[in-house]
């Protein structure tokens, strides 16, 4: 699925995921962010096809392209 969202001036990936959490509810805040509304560590984020690491908090500018990937699993 695919979703366009405008922010506030300096936007942040944090201000994103919670805009996001804000828009859909609670199941996708638990999915993105943990208590303290942190990135979730299992969430992969890359932002125009380069990955966000862990603990990297990215500036975002008009027209980037996030990608969210939750985690998986199974055999």
């Amino acid at each position: 699925a695919e979703e366009s969202l405008a922010l506030d001036s300096s936007p942040d990936l944090s201000g994103l995921l919670r805009a996001l959490a804000e828009r859909h509810g609670e199941p996708l805040r638990a999915m993105l962010l943990d208590g303290s509304g942190a990135v979730q560590p299992a969430l992969l984020v890359f932002i125009n096809d380069a990955q966000v690491l862990r603990g990297e908090a990215p500036a975002l500018k008009d027209g980037d392209e996030v990608t969210l990937m939750a985690p998986i699993s199974g055999g």
